[in-house]
């Protein structure tokens, strides 16, 4: 359990970055992409689709798109290098 905290941060983190890249400023992004986390399998992947869905509704597609390339350089971080076997 003490190894999943860091990875949730890393996630929460990667989230926000991805959000604030997009220029959407809410602090939500924080708060779901650290809970996300600890639901295993799908709760990154629901958090970082949510984002996407919100990039995509406030400021259009290529903004989503941008967002979904930073959530998933932010999954394959934590899949790669910060999960434990």
């Amino acid at each position: 359990m003490s190894g999943d905290v860091p990875v949730a941060l890393v996630d929460a983190v990667g989230i926000g970055a991805a959000w604030r890249s997009s220029a959407c400023r809410l602090a939500l992004p924080w708060r779901r992409g650290f809970l996300g986390a600890f639901i295993p399998l799908v709760g990154a992947v629901l958090t970082g689709f949510l984002a996407v869905v919100v990039a995509l509704l406030a400021k259009g597609f290529i903004y989503a798109l941008i967002t979904l390339g930073l959530i998933i350089a932010v999954q394959q971080l934590e899949a790669h290098v910060l999960q434990r076997w």
